[in-house]
């Protein structure tokens, strides 16, 4: 507090009457984002006289844009015509970095402090981009908290690295035509989407494929009852970076990632969210987009999702290799993550090899040499 020392002493002298001279009032000042109020909680105006016989005032900053400017002074005192300490309106902020994909440095004074919530004016940030996420944005420059209550410069979240896995290059030599078992790493954006049981635990299960760090798409019959209703979303579970199938599997257990559904998104959203284009919709009516509750943390197992094919590359490159992974719905079949490699075929060629009866529903399917038989029977 500047002039302590004097200040405590006047008043001293003055309480204890060996000073008898009249003490100059004060005014309350007018700040922006600072109210006052007296110690019993009245409240004082901009401009009202204050006695100078060291009246107490408290500070109040209107949240959650203003702090005081110092931690925890919020009073100021009058003493014969001065308010000490003499700096006490509360300062702007800078909102604080609620950016999940980034990681936060922040220093104020050269010491650190949180980034998580909102700063003091000249407090300096340091931020990158999570492993596992990019940014075509330089992040190199250090960012700082200006006096307008803004940052230097805006800051965006990071998008995750899409479509990599463990032995990429072992991956992209040829491809095999039977099946073999993997691990986990070998498709970390692969999903098992679980119908939870009385316990808790998971059972009847579909795939799912990791799109973002909260959603998972999967097929629509997947969240389906017996009457073809759409299940409330609290009775499914989803879990990463499994390689068993079985939900409490202890081969796996220490590493999966383990989530309830917050929402389902169906054909009746996207309808909504994509209306006047019919060619998403029919496509939509075989998905549903899961949501889960929390975040997916990018780790050394669900190191990446998936890469959504945007621009359309299956229809316009000859011979591309497709992968399908997932756990047989055989009771034979391995309980361990397994995968097969096939070309994609021409739909004109698919449509060939069919039976008069069969037939590609939705022009946004595509087939595989092993047309007319379901991949989770394999």
């Amino acid at each position: 507090m500047t002039r302590s020392i004097p200040f405590v002493v006047n008043l001293l002298s003055y309480l204890c009457g060996t000073n008898k001279q009249l003490l100059k009032s004060c005014v309350v000042p007018k700040y922006k984002g600072t109210s006052y109020s007296a110690v019993g909680g009245a409240g004082v105006r901009a401009g009202q006289s204050i006695a100078g016989n060291g009246s107490v005032l408290r500070v109040d900053c209107a949240p959650p844009s203003y702090i005081a400017r110092q931690p925890y002074l919020d009073i100021t005192v009058c003493f014969d015509g001065q308010w000490y300490p003499s700096k006490h309106s509360c300062q702007r902020t800078c909102q604080g970095i609620d950016l999940s994909t980034l990681e936060k440095n922040c220093t104020y004074k050269g010491k650190p402090v949180s980034c998580d919530s909102d700063v003091r004016i000249g407090t300096k940030a340091r931020v990158a981009c999570k492993p596992g996420f990019q940014t075509d944005r330089e992040y190199d420059e250090q960012n700082q908290c200006l006096k307008s209550g803004k940052w230097k410069y805006i800051m965006y979240n990071c998008a995750p690295i899409c479509g990599e896995i463990e032995n990429q290059d072992r991956f992209e030599q040829g491809f095999r035509n039977s099946i073999e078992t993997i691990a986990a790493t070998q498709a970390p954006w692969n999903a098992a989407v679980y119908l939870a049981d009385q316990n808790g635990t998971g059972s009847k299960f579909c795939g799912g494929t990791l799109i973002s760090e909260e959603f998972i798409i999967t097929a629509a019959k997947c969240v389906k009852d017996e009457s073809g209703s759409v299940r409330n979303a609290s009775v499914f579970r989803v879990a990463l970076g499994k390689t068993f199938k079985d939900w409490n599997d202890p081969r796996d257990s220490e590493v999966a990632q383990k989530f309830q559904v917050e929402g389902i998104l169906d054909e009746d959203f996207f309808k909504i969210f994509f209306s006047g284009n019919s060619e998403i919709i029919d496509f939509a009516r075989h998905i549903v987009v899961l949501r889960v509750e929390g975040m997916v943390n990018f780790d050394t197992i669900v190191t990446h999702p998936v890469c959504l094919d945007i621009q359309r590359l299956n229809e316009r490159i000859p011979n591309l290799i497709g992968t399908v992974v997932g756990w047989s719905m055989h009771k034979s079949a391995s309980v361990r993550l397994t995968q097969f490699r096939k070309p994609v075929e021409n739909n004109f060629v698919c449509k060939e090899k069919l039976k008069p009866h069969e037939k590609i529903d939705n022009p946004s399917k595509f087939c595989t040499q092993h047309a007319r038989r379901d991949v989770c029977n394999l």
